[in-house]
């Protein structure tokens, strides 16, 4: 029998099941497998969506993964539609791709969207939806070639659906590592500016390192600096 994807929605609402209900409902009513209904903590939240630190995607041999990330305002729900089919299709083809993930995330904004996009180096207060891609294998199967042509194949679908066209947006801890450095911290080179005067202060010696630097280790300044 061919595999199917299954479609999970999380819903996390601060309050008791029954404050939470009607924000629940219209899912409810789409009809489903089943429903699973948790009241937890924030640190226990990670365990209810099934992604805590004994939980089954961060045990081996779950294999290696890749992530690829677009922030979005709106779904364009045709592109959305062309990169679910691409996905089902990919694992119906390959089931060795079966333990991958699609995850499209939308989070409550009202304070984030109340602070002045101009008052810090945050870049993405703009953004109403994160869509995450997550390729995975088992190890030493010899895909991490395919599933990296199979991400960046889905990235660009949906960026070229983005509506209104807008420049590429990447949640830095959904970032592929390969993203220009203004997607993930920002299109105006003041942004840059502010987080590189940030790191400076109070990282010197660069011992915080992500995917993408926003600094140039071994293109010195004048001065002698790391610094660029």
């Amino acid at each position: 029998m061919l595999l199917q994807p299954v479609i999970t929605v999380d819903i996390y609402y601060i309050g008791t099941a029954e404050e939470g209900e009607p924000w629940a409902k219209p899912f409810w009513d789409l009809g489903q497998v089943s429903i699973k209904n948790y009241t937890t903590t924030y640190s226990g939240s990670f365990v209810a969506a099934g992604t805590g630190v004994n939980d089954f995607v961060c045990k081996e041999p779950f294999g290696p993964s890749y992530l690829f990330s677009i922030g979005l305002q709106t779904y364009n729900v045709p592109v959305i539609g062309q990169r679910f089919k691409l996905f089902s299709n990919k694992v119906k083809q390959n089931p060795t791709f079966s333990q991958s993930s699609v995850m499209l995330e939308g989070y409550s904004l009202e304070a984030v969207k109340a602070v002045d996009p101009a008052s810090t180096a945050f870049a993405h207060r703009d953004d109403t939806i994160l869509i995450g891609f997550l390729p995975s294998w088992p190890l030493n199967s010899g895909l991490d070639k395919e599933a990296e042509d199979w991400g960046k194949q889905a990235h660009a679908r949906v960026q070229s659906g983005v509506q209104p066209p807008r420049p590429q947006s990447a949640y830095v801890n959904y970032a592929y590592g390969d993203e220009p450095l203004e997607a993930i911290y920002g299109h105006e080179p003041w942004r840059l500016a502010e987080l590189r005067n940030l790191k400076k202060q109070y990282d010197p010696d660069i011992k915080f390192i992500f995917l993408t630097l926003f600094i140039n280790p071994g293109i010195p300044e004048v001065e002698g600096e790391l610094w660029s």
